[in-house]
């Protein structure tokens, strides 16, 4: 029996030729591992504290993207929306005055519900706004009674639209962040800070 050992010439990346560090950066982008599910997690943070500042009530769980290229991408998100604090933030308590005197008891609240396309997919479709009222209608006046249900009426539809441009405004935030980490310059800084080596071909050693 005979043993051979052989030697192989090991680089960094930036002793790489142009042609082998092409090789090397398309080895990143094609991994289906790159760049891992901590890559969303600004992202998603940022979303939910501003949403948060205007009265949703949501969590990390609580927002849903695809960034696949594929149909049925997009972004989404659920979560119940404290009304009164809602009009609060978006100075809109004297255009919608009986929906917040209601809101404000707890009375009139918001939840974003999901529809059957949610069941494949995560886009702004997915979902919708809906208000619901807990108003003893008994104790209105026919007056009162309609005007709450017209401030409902046109206040669900303005949260609704604005939901859909919520998610569609996280859609490209979401997009955007995972590009970036398909640049070359950024690829380039993964593969130094993990100190990866490789042939001089620019196949990972």
């Amino acid at each position: 029996m005979q043993t051979i050992t052989t030697k192989t010439d090991v680089y960094e990346f930036i002793e790489l030729s142009d042609k082998a560090k092409e090789v090397a950066l398309e080895a990143v982008r094609t991994d289906e591992w790159y760049p891992g599910e901590w890559w969303s997690e600004g992202v998603i943070e940022d979303f939910v504290a501003e949403l948060t500042l205007k009265g949703w009530l949501l969590d990390d769980t609580d927002v849903h993207f695809d960034v696949s290229y594929c149909q049925g991408s997009g972004a989404s998100f659920d979560a119940d929306l404290d009304v009164y604090e809602y009009l609060k933030a978006n100075k809109m308590l004297t255009k919608f005055p009986i929906v917040a005197k209601w809101a404000k008891e707890g009375q009139v609240t918001g939840k974003t519900h999901t529809n059957s396309f949610a069941n494949h997919y995560c886009h702004f479709n997915t979902r919708y706004f809906e208000l619901e009222t807990d108003v003893y209608y008994e104790d209105l006046s026919a007056v009162q009674e309609n005007k709450l249900n017209a401030e409902v009426e046109k206040l669900q539809a303005y949260i609704e639209d604005e939901r859909e441009q919520l998610s569609r405004d996280l859609e490209k935030k979401a997009y955007k962040a995972y590009e970036w980490y398909f640049e070359d310059e950024v690829i380039q800084e993964h593969l130094e800070a993990n100190e990866v080596q490789f042939t001089i071909d620019g196949k990972t050693y």
